[in-house]
């Protein structure tokens, strides 16, 4: 298999209880996706992990939108997963397609948070991986509660908790 980037740009995913403050907070490291990594790969793979951005996707911006952009789009690798927030995924995902890129990007996240539950956060990203591994046609999808597809046919549907695909409701 081809060499894997995994960019991690923060959302629910990757946040930990600070017990300061009380509040759930997204730290400046990629510890959630380390043990992904470490427990469920033991060490299969070529894979690159670079935190780039470390928001909920709520706050991201149009500046944090083009920063991602322009790390997939001169990264060498051609085939990436970005772990990102679930509010915005959406959004994000049509930045990346926007771009025309010669690459397979997979956005994955997780509506609860890896240090509290380990198990959404761990099957959408072995989900997200293992589509790469089965070579898809380049373009932009999500990978989220047992579905990959295109990113334009998966939506979250907030009334539910849930991504669905469109042709679904």
């Amino acid at each position: 298999m081809q060499e894997i980037l995994i960019l991690k740009t923060g959302g629910t995913f990757s946040k930990v209880y600070e017990p300061l403050s009380g509040e759930l907070i997204i730290p400046d490291c990629t510890s959630a996706l380390d043990a992904i990594i470490k427990t469920a790969f033991l060490g299969n793979g070529n894979i690159t992990v670079k935190a780039i951005i470390n928001k909920d996707s709520l706050d991201f911006t149009d500046e944090d939108r083009a920063l991602l952009v322009q790390e997939i789009t001169h990264a060498p690798q051609k085939h990436i997963i970005v772990v990102h927030g679930t509010d915005t995924m959406n959004v994000s995902a049509a930045c990346v397609e926007e771009a025309h890129l010669d690459k397979v990007v997979v956005f994955t996240g997780a509506m609860r948070p890896f240090s509290i539950c380990k198990i959404e956060s761990t099957s959408n990203f072995s989900m997200a991986y293992g589509f790469l591994a089965a070579s898809p046609q380049n373009g932009v999808y999500i990978a989220m509660h047992g579905l990959t597809e295109k990113a334009q046919s998966i939506f979250k549907d907030k009334t539910k908790g849930v991504f669905l695909k469109k042709d679904s409701i």
